[in-house]
């Protein structure tokens, strides 16, 4: 189903709200330091002239160890970012 159903505001049912469809709409970017650096160069090219107007990282809200966290920064930090600087 495409969403929105009218010409209002409709909301994705719960059912839908699932890592697999944030994957697949590139609201939520996972997997190995190679596939993320390939998902966001293919984000960085939407628009037609290669500047990628803003990105977000959102922790997990809680459901991570701090530990696990952190590990996950640091990896972006040191891999994936110093590609798209």
């Amino acid at each position: 189903m495409k969403y929105p159903i009218a010409p209002t505001y409709t909301p994705l049912p719960p059912h839908e709200w699932t890592v697999d469809r944030m994957r697949k709409t590139k609201y939520g970017l996972a997997g190995t330091i190679d596939q993320v650096k390939r998902e966001i160069e293919a984000l960085h090219k939407i628009g037609g002239n290669g500047e990628l107007e803003w990105f977000g990282w959102f922790f997990d809200q809680g459901f991570m160890s701090w530990d696990e966290s952190q590990r996950q920064l640091e990896l972006f930090a040191r891999h994936i970012i110093p590609e798209f600087r």
